[in-house]
């Protein structure tokens, strides 16, 4: 089956020359220990990244010296975005090897490439979703799980935030008897997969004890937002990145 290949945002189309690439659709799923890439990266919960190793077959018609080095130069990559069947889904790119490079016939040179990568793919674009109230309904229509973030800016200053997952617990920040955690008018800015609160532009962890940084599984789900007596609840933008297995 032909594939058209995007790596870390250039698309072979975008090469200046043309070139077809062959998949062969040969799977191998391993576990390594994981490493931190920042976001988009599925780790499960041994902390191990699941990878898969795919091989293509690049084919090069009226190749040149210049055009199989500027092929080079797009494939030797390492930790990038990387797509091969949908324009709308990413996956990481761990390592990308040249296995061989061979003339068939006249100037018509085949190139052998194996792709290790992630095993989920990622959606390109986020959802959004505001607030109704005390409520934020998401609905995760991909085929895995997903962390999402928060984003608002207190419309008063606020002892304790938490957003209540209606199996799964809350993520609390500070508490009813506590003192200001977010003053009126700051930005805050929430992100559940790394546990991670920001304070107007400055990194900050305010979160409590007994917060759970839970995930989204797929389909519906009411997030309840609950705030300290005499404080406002402010308007919210939930964004999520839906992953597909």
């Amino acid at each position: 089956m032909y594939r058209t290949l995007t790596i870390d945002g250039i698309s072979q189309t975008e090469l200046g020359f043309k070139i077809n690439v062959e998949d062969f659709d040969e799977f191998i799923s391993s576990e390594t220990e994981s490493v931190v890439l920042g976001n988009g990266i599925f780790k499960d919960k041994s902390h191990k990244r699941k990878t898969i190793s795919k091989d293509y077959q690049i084919n090069i018609p009226d190749a040149t010296v210049e055009k199989i080095d500027t092929l080079k130069r797009w494939l030797l990559k390492e930790n990038v975005h990387f797509s091969d069947y949908s324009p709308d889904r990413y996956c990481i790119a761990y390592k990308i090897l040249i296995r061989s490079t061979k003339r068939v016939v006249s100037n018509l040179y085949t190139m052998s490439v194996t792709v290790e990568m992630s095993s989920l793919y990622y959606s390109k674009t986020q959802k959004m979703i505001s607030s109704v109230g005390n409520k934020i309904t998401v609905d995760n229509t991909g085929t895995g799980k997903v962390y999402p973030t928060f984003e608002f800016r207190a419309p008063t200053d606020i002892k304790m935030i938490a957003f209540v997952h209606p199996q799964k617990g809350a993520f609390q920040i500070g508490d009813s008897i506590s003192p200001v955690q977010i003053t009126a008018g700051t930005s805050v800015f929430i992100n559940l997969e790394n546990n991670t609160v920001i304070l107007g532009g400055n990194k900050k962890i305010y979160v409590h004890t007994l917060s759970k940084n839970w995930y989204l599984d797929t389909g519906k789900t009411e997030i309840g937002v609950i705030v300290n007596s005499g404080a406002t609840i402010p308007s919210i933008t939930a964004k999520i990145r839906e992953t597909y297995l």
